[in-house]
């Protein structure tokens, strides 16, 4: 058994604190657009230090398939559904514009793993820069998701695929539809599970990311808001389901139908018809991220802005302050109550939510809640209560 040095144990317990300090603190930092040079040459510096400079075990097991996997999935799967989870859209576009060219470097370099043994020099050398690449990509210092997405993504493959992406959707759902409904589709299944296991496990890949891909890049593009988060919500999926493939396929790869599954529930999680992304993303993903109550107040954000398409432009302000008005006389009436609670409990979340619900759409509507107070008079007078001709 080999020995482990002290500066191996500082290395490790270093690398460490820094994921834990990324995890907690980075995305509070503004993004830059990589137009800072000094931020790049630090990082590039940085980097290059770090390849050498540590003993070669510490390297082996930092700058390795798993820790790329950590850096490059892990870490901003959990930052992509804080960014579903808040208001606004400006965080969902630049999480999927990490993951087109993410998902665009795995697609285009899968083929590295297969031809070099696994302690391989070059194939060391790959996961380095694959470990640098992708914090580069998603750093808010550096930001080089967006530098791709403006200076290649955006000129030059948006105006290429989007004409496809429209035919691609249509042709998966007649497909999926077809075989859905075929007498026969384990003849399908049965040709699929006697393919090589590379094959297979490509072809489960392309599946996962082609189509999306091309969605997600006309999405980006486009600045379509409502695409920014079906999609980013699909890669907050798939990227759980990428890693449970790709670190269990070489122990149960060989189990006839695993690929088949895989295949079977990127499909599910991808297409509008099953909402299978948003189902899984609400009901195990946001649970398990703690980020219930930043989910509720996007939802309720939403729902207030389709109400106040609904309400004269002249009396928004007024409806505005009511909602924020209601929200704050429901907090005050159940405060003393939730004091004697577990701030842990139902009631404790729930009081919570109604306070940041209340201060939201205090700043919405612009005004303090004495002022809403006030407005709430006139209201009643006026448009306050719908009446039987008039609905919000």
């Amino acid at each position: 058994m080999a020995k482990v040095t002290v500066e191996e144990i500082a290395y490790c317990v270093a690398a460490l604190a820094i994921a834990l300090i990324m995890a907690w603190k980075l995305h509070e930092f503004p993004r830059t657009h990589g137009e800072n040079i000094t931020y790049q040459l630090v990082f590039w510096g940085i980097a290059l230090f770090c390849a050498i400079a540590p003993p070669e075990a510490v390297q082996r097991d930092i700058f390795s398939k798993f820790g790329a996997s950590m850096v490059g999935t892990v870490y901003p799967v959990f930052e992509s559904i804080r960014a579903i989870s808040s208001p606004g859209v400006d965080d969902d576009a630049r999480w999927v514009e990490y993951w087109i060219t993410e998902s665009f470097f795995v697609y285009t370099t899968m083929w590295v793993e297969r031809s070099f043994p696994a302690n391989s020099k070059i194939l060391e050398m790959f996961y380095e820069f694959q470990f640098f690449f992708f914090m580069w990509l998603f750093l808010p210092f550096t930001d080089g998701a967006f530098l791709i997405f403006k200076h290649i993504t955006k000129p030059f493959l948006v105006p290429l695929v989007k004409p496809w992406a429209e035919n691609m959707s249509n042709w998966l759902n007649v497909l999926v539809t077809t075989m859905i409904n075929a007498m026969h589709l384990w003849v399908l299944w049965a040709l699929f599970v006697f393919l090589p296991k590379d094959l297979k496990s490509f072809v489960a890949v392309s599946v996962g990311i082609i189509y999306p891909f091309i969605c997600s890049v006309v999405a980006a593009g486009t600045d379509d808001e409502e695409g920014y988060t079906f999609w980013l919500t699909y890669w907050s999926c798939y990227g759980v389901l990428f890693l449970a493939m790709d670190w269990t396929q070489d122990y149960i790869g060989w189990i006839p139908g695993f690929y088949t599954f895989v295949i079977l529930a990127s499909v599910y999680l991808m297409l509008p018809m099953f909402e299978g992304a948003k189902k899984v993303y609400r009901e195990i993903l946001v649970p398990l991220t703690g980020q219930q109550e930043n989910l509720i107040l996007r939802d309720a954000l939403k729902l207030n802005e389709e109400i106040l398409k609904k309400v004269p432009e002249d009396r928004r302000t007024k409806v505005q302050a009511m909602l924020a008005d209601t929200f704050s006389t429901k907090l005050d009436t159940r405060s003393s109550e939730s004091e004697s609670r577990n701030a842990k409990s139902s009631e404790g979340f729930g009081t919570k939510v109604q306070a940041m619900l209340a201060t939201k759409f205090s700043r919405k509507s612009g005004t303090t809640p004495s002022e809403s107070e006030r407005l709430d008079a006139k209201f009643s007078e006026g448009y306050g209560s719908v009446t039987q001709n008039e609905t919000v």
